[in-house]
């Protein structure tokens, strides 16, 4: 197996089995750029052709749970600082958008 396609199919362990299963079936599995799992939102795949919803069930706390919980079994340091900076990258964007969505909310009552 080339080295590109065992990275996938690593990063697939992490995903939730039920978008994995929807994730299986796309026709350019080979070129995901990444998935978006926004707690509370749609989980999205994005591709070079664009983004794809992977199901229209939103992302529950069990989802991330099961993708953070197989960070234990990566056993190349590199590929284990890549995870930790993408979880990393997660939280300060999941900050940035309950920030901006209760700054929102508070100018919506303004605005009444």
């Amino acid at each position: 197996m080339e080295e590109s396609a065992a990275d996938l199919e690593l990063f697939l362990e992490m995903v939730p089995l039920r978008m994995r299963n929807a994730l299986a079936h796309h026709q350019e599995l080979d070129n995901l750029i990444e998935v978006v799992m926004d707690f509370g939102r749609k989980p999205l795949a994005q591709f070079p052709s664009g983004d794809w919803v992977i199901s229209e069930e939103p992302v529950m706390r069990e989802d991330l749970q099961h993708a953070i919980s197989k960070v234990i079994y990566l056993n190349d340091i590199h590929t284990l600082l890549r995870f930790i900076a993408l979880i990393i990258i997660f939280l300060i964007l999941f900050m940035k958008s309950h920030k901006k969505g209760i700054l929102d909310i508070g100018s919506r009552d303004n605005g009444s």
